[in-house]
């Protein structure tokens, strides 16, 4: 908790979320929404049991173990604060540091609540013989993550993602999940900013399963010609493999669909893996004739499926990525969209609820972009950290800067 260096440990670098579906169509539709039921997700949302101790040390031991009988501890319905359930106090700072004494990177050792978190899944038995990943939304501050007793990582970077190849720990029927949060790390100083102080698990917990080759990250850009009519869609995607998936040649292939379902663009590349490889990048790039453009005014989306085939002709991965078509320039000092001179009418936002802390349900972040809406916004400023990821979707999708 002291060492500054420790961000995380075990955990899979940072990448795009590229959820798999069962088929492209599901993947299209649920592109900006993310609430169509997939086979391959889990959500872990919902009952944990979980227990507030004054300090790290004093947490019962071996609670992480498997069959370790918590029946007594309280529920808490996850994602939550400590601070809203009223298991820890709130406090408020804008000007000195709620740590004491305030001395980075050491956190106070007479007390530094902490919380135990325990909970019990099951596994779909079919999926075994694929990889299982576990992710955490957002959780504050640093802590550590044990699967039926393993360790498997740890976490400091609470606002943004953390996942965990937790395969390995994994075993059929049921499961064991324990999570140990700390309110104080060395990164609180890095958050000492103008607002209540949360802790707890405060965003969406999930697993997903792949197969033992998968889709890991995309990047997308469209570039728009020099009249902004038509446009190049690039995708630079990487394909991970862990050492027992077939090798070969596989095919990754993007199709553009429209919201109606119409297919605008098709593209297509390989990517060779030996036996000895652990992943490789393919880019794929199509033309686009006349796409609808994305404006504040007009925020209009594409869905670029992206699909993972073997070298059996089967397809192993289908994911989705929102693509809207902007061109944004600065020239002869002013800022353009698609050419057009804009102006910048936003608002900062913080996460914080009166009801549920920094934990912020999809209904409220709907309202808070329903008023932006009405308010003639359009660019809101994540003060003072990255968002639940749910609000970029809101945004693409409803026509706000971000």
């Amino acid at each position: 908790l002291e060492d500054p260096t420790m961000t995380g440990e075990g955990q899979q670098s940072p990448h795009v979320d590229l959820r798999p579906y069962a088929d492209a169509r599901t993947a299209a539709a649920d592109v900006t929404e993310h609430a169509a039921r997939s086979p391959y997700l889990r959500s872990l949302n919902g009952d944990w049991r979980m227990r507030l101790f004054d300090r790290p040390e004093e947490v019962t031991a071996g609670f992480p173990a498997a069959g370790f009988d918590a029946s007594g501890w309280p529920t808490v319905r996850v994602p939550h604060t400590w601070q809203s359930d009223l298991i820890d106090h709130p406090m408020f700072r804008n000007i000195p540091e709620e740590i004491w004494p305030d001395s980075p990177p050491l956190v106070p050792h007479d007390v530094n609540p902490t919380g135990a978190y325990l909970r019990t899944f099951d596994v779909p038995a079919d999926w075994a013989g694929g990889r299982v990943f576990l992710r955490f939304e957002g959780v504050t501050s640093g802590y550590l993550v044990w699967v039926n007793g393993g360790y498997v990582g740890y976490d400091q970077g609470g606002y943004t993602p953390a996942e965990f190849d937790v395969t390995e720990r994994l075993r059929p029927g049921r499961n064991t999940l324990a999570v140990q949060v700390h309110r104080w790390g060395s990164g609180s100083y890095l958050e000492d900013v103008d607002q209540w102080r949360y802790s707890g698990i405060f965003r969406d917990v999930w697993l997903y399963r792949t197969g033992q080759t998968w889709l890991r990250d995309a990047h997308l850009s469209t570039d728009l010609d020099a009249d902004y009519r038509d446009a190049t869609l690039t995708a630079r995607v990487a394909v991970a493999r862990v050492a027992t998936a077939p090798p070969g040649s596989y095919q990754v292939r993007g199709t553009l669909r429209e919201r109606s379902g119409r297919t605008v663009a098709t593209m297509t590349g390989r990517v060779d893996l030996s036996p000895a490889d652990t992943g490789a990048e393919v880019t794929l790039t199509a033309p686009v004739t006349a796409p609808a453009r994305w404006s504040a005014e007009q925020p209009d989306l594409y869905a670029l499926v992206i699909e993972l085939i073997s070298p059996a002709g089967r397809v192993v991965h289908t994911t989705a990525q929102p693509v809207g078509f902007r061109e944004v320039e600065v020239r002869d000092r002013q800022l353009l969209v698609n050419g057009d001179r804009i102006l910048i009418k936003g608002t900062n936002r913080a996460e914080t609820d009166p009801d549920t802390g920094r934990h912020q349900t999809r209904d409220r972040q709907r309202e808070d972009v329903f008023a932006m809406k009405r308010l003639h916004l359009n660019a809101v400023r994540t003060s003072h950290y990255p968002s639940d990821p749910y609000l970029y979707d809101l945004a693409d999708r409803y026509g706000i800067a971000r």
